[in-house]
Formats: structure tokens, C-alpha cells, sequence
């Protein structure tokens, strides 16, 4: 199996409601953003879902807002609801990180993953950046 490659990303495209100039941070409305599989004719939805309150909390949510992602496939969408994270490479493979702690390299067309390798397992480690790591 080739790793996901990233050298040419697709671009993420805004396809929500136009913004109030009182809702700077997408907190009062559902904003969208989609991209085009690479290499094909599958869509990836993001959508926000107002402020996180879900099973991670607000302290692991994006900008502490709740998302959702959707795959439109031939003009039908369907919610991705066991995914934490999503996108395509540049081949137009699909990538996943689980809800429960599994990255995956799926077949969505097919509805089967080609790759798996699960997280949960792993205990976490922390350490303290390198000094490179720092501001200059």
C-alpha cells in the first residue's frame, strides 16, 4: 500500500449561507465547505454544527465548534458519522481518523478499507517540543 501523498492538495471550497458581519466565527449558522475528489466526481462535505458539547468536549473540537462530514456519491449524500477527520490525497484515495481511534485508507465506492492501523491501543507519551519548535 503507497502512503498518502499531499504534494498537491485539492482546495476546500466555501458552499454555505453568506456570513453576517456578526458571525465572524460561523458560530450562528450551519457554514459549509466541500471539495472535489481528486481525479473524480465524489464530493467531501465539512459542515459546522454550532458550539461542541459531543463526546470529546469543547477543549478537542475544531475552533470549539462541533463538525460533521458528508459524501455526496452520484448526487446522494450521506453523513460520515463515525468520523473524527477526513480527506482525499492526491490520488484521490480517501483518508479517515475514526471516532474510535483508527486511521483508515478507505474504498468508498467499494465500502471497504484498504488500511487500517489502530491508535486506541497505543498509550500517549508527551514530551516537550524541541527548541526548534519555538518562536524566532
Amino acid at each position: 500500500m503507497m502512503p498518502p501523498e499531499f504534494t498537491q492538495p485539492a482546495m476546500w471550497c466555501y458552499s454555505g449561507p453568506p456570513r453576517k458581519p456578526t458571525d465572524a466565527w460561523h458560530q450562528y449558522r450551519n457554514a459549509r465547505i466541500q471539495k472535489r475528489q481528486p481525479g473524480g466526481d465524489t464530493v467531501l462535505y465539512l459542515e459546522s454544527l454550532g458550539w461542541s458539547v459531543g463526546e470529546f468536549g469543547i477543549n478537542q473540537a475544531v475552533d470549539r465548534m462541533s463538525v460533521g462530514y458528508l459524501l455526496e456519491v452520484n448526487g446522494v449524500r450521506r453523513a460520515l458519522d463515525d468520523l473524527q477527520w477526513v480527506d482525499w490525497d492526491v490520488r484521490g484515495r480517501f483518508l479517515a481518523a475514526t471516532r474510535y481511534g483508527k486511521l483508515q485508507i478507505r474504498d468508498m465506492e467499494a465500502n471497504q478499507t484498504l488500511f487500517e492501523n489502530d491508535l486506541s491501543l497505543m498509550d500517549p507519551n508527551p514530551t516537550a517540543a524541541p527548541d526548534s519548535a519555538g518562536r524566532r
